[in-house]
């Protein structure tokens, strides 16, 4: 019998040296309403809420990221809130946020994906990220800075108070932010700009990106130098886009041949129509 177990527990070691970025434990799923934080701090970890449940702790980080290589996804009618910062992802690499339902905050983040590197945040069509100040926020931790982080949406991005849709608190974080076709970036209640962008970002808006709280106001707003930005046909911006004292940007047109736009712009771009129309300064 001692032969047995000692055969048996030689096995699960050979398992564990094998495989030993598996966790086994700490992922969740949640089918029922929960006010339990998630702490999932493992390498290749998930967090699903599904089968219209609510996950609401009522104070703070309901969804914790801390592991490496995690999946949060929150599928049609089902919801992550909080007061604020419902889902926070600190210092992690190659995190990716699935929203078809509805993440907010009625406080402050809904999403802060803090010195994080390669995460991807995705909002398909009929998904909501709300909150009341900065909804989707980038910062930095000690010398981290958030790099490489890319948003698609298709759904809507609201920042329904005193904040922005998308906010870059460090000049050197960087992001890819595309706006597709029916999707909907706002700033409903702000003088902030709907969009603060980083140091060599890169922003693709086919859907609306709208400052509503008034057309004076920026509807994008460059917090560093080098950033891309191309505006495609059937997008609208509602709002300025404002590059005042930063440098290297670009303004890319892609509205077909032939066609006119007016977009009100401060600062200093690079002027560029990808359809050989000529651009007039002063036109875009």
């Amino acid at each position: 019998m001692k032969k047995k177990f000692l055969y048996f527990f030689q096995i699960f070691l050979t398992i564990l040296i094998l495989i030993p970025n598996q966790s086994l434990a700490d992922s969740a799923t949640i089918s029922s309403d929960s006010s339990t934080q998630q702490d999932i701090d493992g390498d290749g970890e998930f967090l699903t809420v599904n089968d219209n449940s609510t996950l609401n702790t009522g104070a703070t980080k309901p969804a914790n990221i801390t592991g490496d290589n995690v999946d949060v996804t929150v599928e049609s009618g089902s919801t992550i809130t909080s007061n604020k910062v419902s889902v926070f992802a600190d210092n992690t690499s190659d995190l990716t946020i699935t929203n078809s339902g509805t993440i907010s905050a009625t406080g402050t983040n809904s999403i802060d994906v803090k010195g994080t590197t390669d995460a991807t945040i995705v909002n398909n069509s009929g998904g909501t990220i709300s909150s009341a100040r900065n909804t989707i926020r980038t910062s930095p931790t000690g010398s981290n800075n958030t790099t490489g982080l890319t948003i698609t949406n298709s759904g809507t991005i609201e920042a329904t108070g005193s904040g922005s849709a998308i906010f870059s608190s460090g000049a050197n974080s960087t992001a890819t932010i595309t706006n597709k076709a029916g999707g909907q970036m706002i700033n409903s209640d702000s003088s902030n700009a709907t969009i603060r962008a980083g140091t060599s970002s890169t922003i693709v808006n086919s859907g609306k990106i709208i400052n509503n709280n008034s057309v004076d106001d920026d509807a994008i707003k460059l917090y560093g130098n080098d950033v891309t930005i191309t505006l495609k046909d059937g997008g609208i911006i509602v709002g300025k886009i404002d590059g005042q004292s930063r440098t290297g940007s670009t303004l890319k047109f892609n509205h077909g041949i032939g066609q006119a736009y007016f977009y009100e712009t401060e600062g200093d771009f690079t002027l560029q129509d990808l359809d050989g129309n000529q651009v007039v300064e002063g036109s875009a």
